[in-house]
Formats: structure tokens, sequence, C-alpha cells
């Protein structure tokens, strides 16, 4: 059951809604958004009221929403930041998005390896009290999103000694989390 743009406009005291008419838009938006979600990952939980609420607190922060606001990339970033089986369902979307990042710094950086990498960019984005997925705000391309952090976490893991480190921190937070370290 898809969840509906009227549980936004439920908004808590103290915060604004755009006007009616940016109402009716970003809701037809947020419906349509909702439906591909649906279909795109089918075990997803699409009609929970946190993810709702999740929305809601981005609406304050941006105008012209409905041209801009990308609901199937902001959902998996919520989905990823609240349960494994979203984690394992944004590395499978991004995953091509990723390769020819990580192929760049492996060739460039003999010393560092593709999976390091990879667990070191997951770390970052979901793990700690700085897990950078936070950031994400659903106004623009995740993808586009995630090749910026990416190449942020790979530049500064090739200036770093301690990239050994980071993998045993990355694979005990994954055990913990319950999703399956690669």
């Amino acid at each position: 059951m898809v969840t509906s743009m009227f549980a936004l406009r439920r908004a808590p005291r103290g915060t604004t809604l755009p006007p009616m008419t940016a109402q009716v838009e970003l809701s037809a938006v947020f419906e349509q958004g909702l439906v591909a979600v649906e279909q795109r990952w089918p075990e997803a939980p699409v009609g929970e009221d946190a993810f709702a609420a999740y929305v809601r607190a981005h609406l304050d922060r941006e105008r012209d929403l409905s041209r801009r606001l990308h609901v199937e990339d902001l959902f998996l970033a919520w989905w990823a930041m609240t349960c494994p089986a979203g984690i394992d369902a944004f590395v499978a979307e991004l995953g091509d998005t990723l390769a020819p990042i990580l192929a760049c710094f492996t060739t460039r950086f003999a010393h560092l390896e593709a999976d390091s990498l990879m667990e070191l960019l997951l770390t970052r984005l979901f793990f700690g009290d700085d897990a950078r997925i936070a950031e994400f705000s659903g106004f623009g391309s995740l993808r586009a999103w995630v090749e910026v952090v990416a190449t942020q976490t790979f530049l500064e893991a090739s200036r770093s000694p301690d990239l050994h480190y980071r993998r045993e921190r990355f694979t005990t937070e994954m055990r913990a989390s319950g999703v399956a370290a690669s």
C-alpha cells in the first residue's frame, strides 16, 4: 500500500508547508515516486510513516520541490539508513555507478584494493555517528551524490596509511548490523 502525501500535510507545529497548489503538485510527484519504489523494490517498507516523516523533514529546506524531488532516490537512502535490507538494495542499485570509480582509483593507486575501498565507502556512508547517507536530501541525483562521496573517500584513502584499520571497523560494524559483508 502506498503512503499518501496527505501524511506529509500533517506537519508538526512550527513547520510550514508549501502553498496548496504546490502541495497538490508535490503530492502527485510523491505518489508517482512511491509507485515506482514499490515496482522497483517490492519487498521495501514503502507504507511506513517513518518515510513520510523523513521526507517532511526536508520540505522546509527546499523550494520548487516537485521539480527537484527524487522520491525513489530519497526512499533508497532512507531505507539504507533504517535496515540491512536497504543497504543491500543500495549496493545492488548503485554498483554500476561505483565500478568505474573503483577501477580508476585501483589503476591509479596500485596499493589500494577494490574490496577495501568499497568497504571503506560503505562504512563512510552507513555507519557511525558521521554516516554520510543522512546528508542526502533527495533534491538531486543519488548517483551523482554517491559519485562525489566515493571520490572524496577514495582520495582520502589514497593518502591514508590506516586503510587496514578502517577495513576491520567496516567488518565489525557490518556484522553488528546484520548486513552480509563481502
